[in-house]
């Protein structure tokens, strides 16, 4: 809970006066004298009727002023998104006969390759390559077999371009709490991705599709400058989307869609930014409360200066706002399979009138939309439309065409999504905002960098199959750099030097980034095994085999310095620390069966005592073990026989 804010803006001037007086024994007890007529009184009661005309101030923090004070301390909201893979679906073209004895086994196609008699249509699944090409072509001589697998091979290796907000469903994907009129199960890409020729699939990324869409009134415009009009919504309902980076784009603009009058406006995320003739508006992303059941949005206006002003009498509605779905909205792996709908960039005057079902056009986005697959037959058909300004022929065909390959696409979701942060309301915010900067998911100190790759990466519920074993972080600069070295867990009981993989140090690279402070700059990578070559030589007790002890040695030294269970107290070698030489003869003499330590060397100086590893390395042990007079070699990657 906060701490009670005394009121002092309604102090009158007697109360300053005694409150000052009952401070001077504080100050000095030989000042006793507090009659009017002393100067001290004197100026005493100046300051009190100074204090009195100025106190008013004290108490005057406007609720804007408030909102801005928690932007500083609370995060904005973000988006629960996942990682999608678009992938080339089958690609046909007419053949009316394949030619006798032709079989795409010999070419190593037999599972890509097809041919339908039924239809005469010949198909390849995926991206065919010029190898591929060469191979089938070389299955028959028939001209119009050739012609065939050209057409195919062009077919199947056009460049596919993805637009941003590309709709992703699938089937009961949902998981953990409900979000209702949230958009479901929806996700929609974030950003333009293409598929090159020569290539299979493509990743990107999509977050979850929490929209509204209608017409809601705010209210007229009057002609004033600052105008402002409020969004209501219930009491509880998610943050609103507001995406600075790609305001005002007719292709994808997530942000809340305003009209002024017959004119679509566009959000900024600063109107001082904006110019006099830019119709734009701002929102205040933290909801203020309007009452115990309903929370606001404020949309501001331009003042003329900086931004337009809506006119007199002028009807400004929204059309369209995106909320933000909170951490629990969750997706498992692979649920994510089918695309809602695509999108495509066309200018008004391209499109022509006619369009077949499923395809709709979005005068106020200018875009070109698709719900559901394209068929052959349809795409036929729309591409013998013609606009009525026959110039933007060829730019309509286009757009048709991208339409026609993006629905051939199909897509899935290896990983399960993430993210997720729900914001405080106004009034929550005021009471437990300042104390979010406590909280364990932001990364400050050393040890928090730390959590946050092991225990925090490990436990975020869209991440559950890649997990880190133990990660150190070290700040390398006076200006904020700290590095994360981040070690996985075993491939396999065989694996002593365990090496995260790209995806694992860009997974735990992202996940910290959105949690460190903003002036620091975080480094994630892998660890550096530095090999230090140890010859050991024992002479064993009469009774013990040498292969049993050259066996024990083996995973004694490789215990011991082993980055996940090495070190004394088996929680993994130290980062960086060195190898001091009688810790060897120390851990050597434990071993059952040694009689012995003849010698123990490290590298090829009988005198060193100490092997320094490097700042931010780990031991790998190399060598050589003698047990009278046979050798074994120190490397993990060689059985003991």
């Amino acid at each position: 809970m906060a701490l009670p804010i005394p009121k002092i803006d309604d102090l009158s001037y007697q109360q300053i006066r005694s409150i000052l007086l009952d401070e001077l024994p504080l100050i000095s007890r030989d000042y006793t004298d507090h009659n009017a007529s002393d100067p001290g009184i004197a100026l005493l009661e100046l300051l009190s009727a100074m204090g009195e005309s100025i106190i008013y101030r004290c108490d005057q923090i406007s609720p804007e002023v408030e909102r801005n004070f928690l932007k500083m301390v609370l995060d904005r909201p973000e988006p629960v998104t996942a990682t999608v893979v678009f992938y080339r679906g089958k690609k046909s073209v007419p053949l009316a006969a394949l030619p006798t004895g032709v079989d795409f086994a010999d070419a190593g196609l037999g599972e890509k390759m097809s041919y339908d008699s039924g239809t005469g249509l010949l198909s390849f699944d995926g991206a065919m390559t010029e190898l591929n090409r060469q191979r089938l072509s070389a299955l028959s001589a028939d001209s119009l077999y050739e012609a065939a697998v050209t057409a195919l091979f062009e077919a199947t290796n056009k460049v596919i371009v993805i637009h941003a907000g590309t709709v992703i469903t699938g089937a009961d994907a949902a998981v953990g709490r409900a979000v209702p009129d949230a958009g479901g199960t929806l996700f929609e890409t974030i950003g333009e991705v293409e598929i090159p020729a020569m290539t299979n699939n493509v990743t990107a990324t999509v977050r979850h599709l929490a929209v509204w869409e209608g017409s809601q009134s705010l209210g007229t415009g009057s002609g004033e400058p600052d105008q402002y009009f409020d969004l209501v919504l219930p009491k509880g309902s998610l943050p609103l989307l507001l995406d600075p980076a790609r305001q005002g784009s007719l292709a994808y603009d997530p942000n809340p869609l305003i009209t002024v009058g017959a004119e679509t406006w566009c959000y900024a995320s600063d109107l001082l930014d904006a110019v006099e003739t830019d119709a734009v508006f701002t929102v205040e992303w933290l909801p203020r409360r309007v009452s115990a059941e309903e929370q606001a949005y404020r949309f501001r206006f331009g003042n003329g200066v900086n931004g337009r002003i809506p006119a007199d009498g002028e009807p400004v509605v929204c059309l369209r706002y995106q909320q933000v779905a909170d951490r629990y909205v969750q997706v498992t792996a692979n649920c994510l399979d089918t695309i809602e709908s695509l999108r495509e960039p066309l200018l008004p005057d391209a499109v022509p009138a006619g369009l077949v079902s499923g395809v709709t056009y979005d005068a106020t986005r200018e875009l070109l939309l698709l719900t559901g697959g394209l068929s052959a037959v349809d795409w036929a058909t729309l591409r013998g439309l013609v606009p009525a300004d026959t110039t933007y022929l060829r730019t309509y065909q286009g757009a048709v065409d991208n339409l026609f390959e993006q629905s051939a696409l199909f897509v899935n979701n290896p990983h399960p999504a993430r993210g997720g942060r729900y914001l405080f309301g106004t009034h929550t915010a005021a009471e437990e905002g300042l104390g979010t900067l406590f909280d364990p998911d932001r990364a400050i100190a050393a040890r928090d960098f730390q959590f946050m790759a092991t225990e925090g990466f490990n436990g975020s519920s869209g991440l559950k199959a890649l997990k880190v074993a133990r990660a150190h972080a070290r700040r390398t600069d006076d200006l904020g750099g700290v590095t994360v070295i981040v070690v996985p867990e075993r491939a396999s009981i065989s694996d002593w030097w365990p090496t995260p993989t790209v995806d694992l140090l860009n997974a735990v690279y992202q996940f910290i980034d959105e949690r460190r402070v903003i002036t620091t700059r975080v480094l994630v990578q892998a660890p550096v095994y530095q090999e230090i070559a140890l010859y050991l030589s024992i002479k064993s007790k009469l009774h013990a085999d040498p292969v049993e002890l050259a066996n024990a040695v083996q995973k004694t030294v490789r215990r011991r310095f082993d980055a996940l269970d090495g070190g004394i107290d088996g929680t993994g070698w130290p980062l960086g620390r060195g190898v001091y030489r009688s810790e060897l003869f120390q851990l050597l003499k434990g071993i059952n069966g040694v009689d012995q330590i003849e010698s123990v060397r490290i590298g090829n100086n009988v005198d060193n005592a100490l092997f320094n590893l490097s700042p931010l390395t780990f031991p790998k042990i190399v060598g050589e073990l003698c047990i009278g007079g046979r050798t074994w070699p120190l490397d993990p990657t060689v059985p003991i026989t």
